[in-house]
């Protein structure tokens, strides 16, 4: 655990923030590089980067403070307070997602076609705020005795005292290190991609649900409980929302296909 990366002119440049902006930043290069790798348009890319991240900022903080709602009881001006954390994942995803879509269509440009080309991006950005969250301590894991355990003992991160000097799934690395090699798959596999457009993103999306609910078993920050399942938490609910509309995403692409093949 290292929340405060170094300091700036006498300001704490924190973990979190500076991989928060770090990801965002080389989000933004990456969907450039991407875009003009499979020529299609990058001009409409700004407009798509700060709609998305102006409509995932609101849906991650929104839906973490909709589930955390006694942390931020009695402290209103603690709501846009980022600094150690505080951003759900699903949240953010989803409402950026639907804002791309929209933008897209309403400057009449190929949606499905700009999401297989832009999808390396999303993973390797998540990848960067996921080490931002090792560093600050949060999305920690459960406690975990194997040879690879981590053991966090600063009492400025976000560790509760209970867990400190304990062992526990490095759950930050295992979500980091698929992502980026995610990432690093689909740079590989876009040039030899032949699936209909729009595939190739949602398999994305697919593998990263899944996944997804794996990593919650070895969470230890999350609350579980939900929809009277002692064992499910929200990620996993919206996890497997996205892997039951994946077959569905895949037919629309396929239809898609059918009626655009010349």
């Amino acid at each position: 655990m290292h929340p405060i990366l170094f300091t700036l002119f006498g300001f704490p440049v924190k973990a979190y923030g500076f991989f928060l902006v770090l990801a965002h930043l080389s989000g933004l290069a990456a969907v450039f590089l991407l875009a003009k790798r499979r020529s299609l348009p990058t001009l409409p890319l700004i407009d798509l980067f700060f709609v998305s991240i102006l409509a995932g900022l609101f849906g991650a903080r929104g839906l973490y403070v909709l589930t955390h709602w006694t942390e931020f009881s009695g402290q209103p001006a603690a709501l846009l307070s980022l600094d150690k954390g505080g951003l759900s994942l699903f949240g953010g995803f989803v409402p950026a997602f639907l804002a791309a879509i929209a933008l897209l269509r309403w400057k009449k440009l190929p949606v499905l076609r700009y999401a297989d080309a832009l999808c390396p991006a999303l993973p390797f950005s998540i990848a960067l705020i996921r080490v931002g969250c090792f560093l600050q301590g949060c999305c920690y894991g459960a406690p975990f005795a194997g040879s690879w355990a981590v053991v966090f003992r600063r009492l400025d991160g976000q560790v509760p005292p209970a867990l400190l000097d304990r062992g526990l799934h490095p759950t930050q690395l295992y979500e980091a290190a698929f992502l980026f090699a995610l990432a690093g798959a689909l740079v590989f596999w876009q040039p030899r991609n032949r699936l209909p457009a729009g595939l190739l993103g949602t398999l994305t999306v697919l593998a990263y649900c899944v996944f997804r609910f794996w990593l919650d078993f070895h969470r230890g920050d999350l609350m579980r409980g939900l929809l009277g399942v002692e064992w499910l938490t929200l990620s996993q609910v919206l996890a497997l929302a996205g892997i039951l509309s994946a077959p569905v995403v895949a037919w629309i692409c396929l239809a898609s296909h059918k009626k655009t093949r010349p």
